[in-house]
């Protein structure tokens, strides 16, 4: 007998595909089906309806990068034994989330919002995700504040949900391909989150621009 969870994780990742390659209008139950192989009454039994399906595929394309970033950061931080050794795990992390590579899950992050704006129940169920992922990803911060290595003035598990805001944000200036001053941007992310922190900032990779008032 087929596990329950199971036929519901693929009927996800069959919606997901869909809404990737075509978007929303993309997922037909008819095809979904035939793609895993269930019939649609296992769908409407999963998801309600249609809307149901393609909200829960929505729902997993926001989370799983995020709960993987949250994942790996954990464990990173949780072998460090200095301030020096967490300081380099932050570096690379801000190396990762903002990089060229990460442009298309910054796109299919903000994709998932713009659809959330005219879906309450989307929504709600994202601000149920940010929560969930927020009170994870304030432990290793915590960890942190305890073990002296950063400044404890602040709210971690906020910490969490404005760098997520910066990531989002990043979006912004990738809208039109790579943008020609990116690097800008990125060192005065990495700059904000290490001052927050309290850390060593990362060595830019080459001088940034500063504003020049014509003479």
């Amino acid at each position: 007998m087929a596990d329950p969870k199971n036929t519901r994780e693929r009927l996800i990742k069959a919606a997901i595909r869909a809404i990737e390659k075509e978007g929303e209008s993309g997922v037909r139950i008819r095809d979904i089906c035939k793609a895993t192989n269930t019939t649609a009454p296992s769908v409407y039994n999963f998801f309600g309806d249609r809307l149901g399906l393609i909200r829960a595929a929505q729902a997993s394309r926001y989370r799983l990068p995020l709960a993987t970033l949250q994942h790996d950061f954990a464990e990173a931080v949780y072998l460090c034994k200095s301030k020096n050794e967490f300081t380099k795990i932050v570096h690379q992390i801000l190396e990762v989330i903002y990089s060229e590579k990460r442009k298309p899950v910054r796109s299919k992050r903000v994709n998932v919002l713009g659809n959330a704006q005219s879906d309450r129940l989307l929504a709600r169920e994202l601000a149920s995700i940010h929560d969930g992922i927020n009170k994870v990803a304030a432990e290793p911060i915590r960890y942190a504040q305890a073990k002296k290595w950063i400044d404890e003035d602040f709210n971690p598990q906020m910490f969490y949900s404005w760098l997520v805001g910066t990531l989002n944000g990043r979006a912004l200036i990738d809208l039109d391909g790579t943008h020609p001053e990116y690097d800008d941007w990125d060192f005065i992310a990495k700059r904000a989150v290490c001052r927050l922190l309290g850390i060593d900032e990362p060595k830019p990779t080459k001088k940034p621009r500063r504003n020049q008032t014509t003479k």
